[in-house]
């Protein structure tokens, strides 16, 4: 029975250690890029991915540029740039497209990434 209570006393004394690490509260950041933006391209009329051959940039409020032209999708851009953006999407044959007021908030490593789907109308014969 003694031999039961000290190891007992013994797990819980190591778990009580374990847990009152003055490093527990500690944050370690990965050193990956994390996109502050990605945007889905698709026709508006059908859903279909148009991402291949777009292109664009997202500008954010300092009027620092982030260009991009896709080559699949979605399309990852603004890498660990936190700020309020405008993002704009071109396309042969479709409308232009554009939003603004896209808010990237960071945490105390990264940036947390928006999602977006930009769906561009066909252009109408003139």
């Amino acid at each position: 029975m003694r031999l039961g209570s000290i190891v007992a006393l013994s797990v819980a004394l190591l778990l009580s250690a374990c847990s009152d690490s003055p490093h527990s509260d500690e944050i370690v950041c990965t050193t990956q890029l994390v996109p502050g933006i990605v945007i889905e391209i698709r026709d508006a009329s059908s859903g279909a991915s148009i991402a291949e051959t777009a292109e664009g940039e997202v500008i954010d409020q300092d009027g620092v540029q982030y260009a991009f032209e896709a080559v699949g999708d979605p399309v990852a851009t603004a890498y660990e740039a936190p700020g309020v953006f405008v993002v704009n999407v071109r396309h042969d044959g479709y409308v232009d497209w554009s939003v603004g007021g896209v808010l990237v908030e960071s945490d105390e490593c990264h940036v947390i990434t928006e999602f977006l789907t930009a769906f561009l109308e066909p252009e109408t014969a003139p």
